[in-house]
């Protein structure tokens, strides 16, 4: 760990407190001057640190900056190993970057998180929208021992490890719109996007790439005019370490789901948390929409319709729905 990830660390603990520089220098067994140049490069970073002579540095109570310290801190004990975690300022596309790597030879475990993304994407080519200061936005570099048929338990481990975390962080009652968006008070709140790159000979999986985003925070001047209608977020205003606490909180949880071979666990928790079933809904499949009725969900979280036309019934395994019941939600 870096100077400036302890010294982070120990201001983090006492957030809203003063602490000596001498004190932190004493704790990590460095030099005044290598504290004095930490906070400075902190101060860079964007964190909120005031320092006062003889009281020394505080960390502001209510600074919701990213910072490794603080997901690591979140994330359960036993789990942190399984994790590598980088973050950049600023990306094209987490998934993007993060498949050239895996087409490198990464290995699983590897996160990627950006500040802030340039041409984020999500779904069926469109793009998410990915300002600085609002959102979470990373990607999850995988190597799951899977058929291209049975990656989609990626994503729908996911969504319920988002559920998690919200509710966690928030307290927020987050639920899942079949097959991967998460919504928070009738507004979409998390996009979730899972390639998956075979192995030409076996068709098997040879590494996916999980990316999730997050509206945390509203963005400054509002959602764009094109998602505003459906566009929500999980706080009105800033929470303490809150960024770094779901990505925590969702690395540990989607960690457990991900781990459990049986998927059973992941399977109950998106019946759990799914608000589809029971909605009519229109079925999207190359650019025709049919009208139909959301049944089930089976534990291999395909979603069971019943068309309107004609009664006939239909597992399906991936592809895009609309709820018409909730003009919000597409």
């Amino acid at each position: 760990m870096k100077t400036t990830e302890k010294v982070l660390e120990q201001l983090e603990r006492r957030a809203g407190e003063y602490i000596s520089g001498e004190e932190i220098a004493g704790l990590l067994g460095v030099s005044r001057n290598a504290v004095w140049k930490a906070v400075k490069a902190l101060c860079e970073a964007g964190h909120e640190i005031s320092s006062v002579p003889r009281r020394g540095y505080m960390l502001s109570g209510c600074e919701d900056v990213i910072s490794k310290t603080g997901i690591t801190n979140a994330i359960d004990f036993d789990k942190r190993s399984f994790y590598r975690i980088e973050i950049r300022d600023r990306v094209t596309s987490t998934n993007t970057v993060l498949k050239e790597e895996g087409a490198s030879g990464e290995s699983e475990g590897k996160v990627l998180i950006a500040l802030s993304q340039s041409e984020g994407r999500g779904r069926m080519g469109r793009s998410f929208y990915s300002p600085k200061e609002s959102g979470v936005y990373l990607s999850l570099l995988l190597r799951p021992k899977l058929t291209a048929e049975q990656a989609v338990f990626v994503t729908t481990a996911a969504a319920a490890a988002v559920c998690l975390a919200a509710r966690e962080t928030f307290s927020a009652n987050a639920e899942i719109k079949w097959v991967n968006d998460v919504y928070y008070e009738g507004k979409k709140i998390c996009g979730i996007l899972t390639e998956a790159v075979l192995d030409l000979e076996t068709k098997a999986v040879d590494y996916i790439v999980l990316g999730v985003g997050v509206n945390v925070y509203e963005p400054s001047g509002g959602f764009p005019e094109g998602v505003a209608p459906i566009a929500g977020s999980l706080a009105k205003s800033a929470v303490s370490f809150a960024k770094s606490r779901i990505i925590g909180r969702f690395l540990s949880h989607f960690y457990t789901l991900y781990k459990d071979e049986s998927r059973q666990n992941a399977a109950e928790l998106y019946r759990k948390y799914n608000f589809t079933v029971g909605k009519k809904i229109n079925v999207i499949s190359g650019g025709i929409s049919r009208p139909a009725t959301a049944l089930s969900i089976d534990d291999e979280c395909r979603l069971e319709v019943e068309y309107d036309e004609d009664g006939e019934r239909e597992f399906l395994s991936a592809g895009e729905i609309s709820i018409r019941e909730r003009g919000d939600c597409v």
